[in-house]
């Protein structure tokens, strides 16, 4: 019986998932965790869509006190395509608008400082409270997200608009 028994303490270890695969949840608060310089950009289309559905979720007024005169859907594509995950983006956002800087001025302190916590380290401010908030808006977002009609995705083959289709 103590045999069996130190044999499967001793084989568990073997068996388990590793500490960090247990406890990974889609993002670390950590200074490195969320950096994310040679990382996968995640496909265009799901960023687009983020992009527009968080645009209309921040509204006019803070969309262009956050980008100034330029296109938000843009800006907010253009930051997601250099590496900057939805959530992030969102709690930089809640950054910008608090203390009042374009959100270009937060993304490119957040490289300076190697990350959020750097960057709300500058600001003064509470990063696990933005965090928190940020994960709110984001799985809304991906709520509304989910709700959309699938998005066709075209080929180089396809026609073009008002072209015929080949027989």
């Amino acid at each position: 019986m103590k045999a069996t028994l130190l044999t499967a303490l001793l084989a568990a270890p073997l068996f388990a998932a590793p500490a960090a695969a247990q406890v990974y949840m889609g993002g670390e608060v950590n200074p490195g965790g969320l950096v994310r310089d040679d990382g996968e950009v995640p496909p265009k289309n799901h960023l687009r869509r983020f992009a527009g559905l968080y645009a209309v979720e921040l509204g006019t007024a803070s969309a262009y006190s956050l980008f100034g005169g330029s296109e938000p859907v843009r800006e907010i594509l253009s930051l997601g395509e250099r590496g900057f995950h939805r959530q992030e983006l969102i709690a930089l956002a809640g950054l910008a608008l608090e203390r009042g800087v374009p959100l270009g001025e937060a993304a490119a302190l957040y490289k300076k400082t190697g990350g959020l916590e750097g960057v709300f380290r500058v600001y003064g401010l509470d990063l696990p409270y933005y965090w928190r908030r940020a994960g709110v808006i984001k799985r809304r977002l991906d709520a509304a997200e989910a709700a959309l009609p699938p998005e066709e995705v075209s080929s180089s083959s396809d026609t073009a608009p008002g072209g015929e289709t080949p027989p």
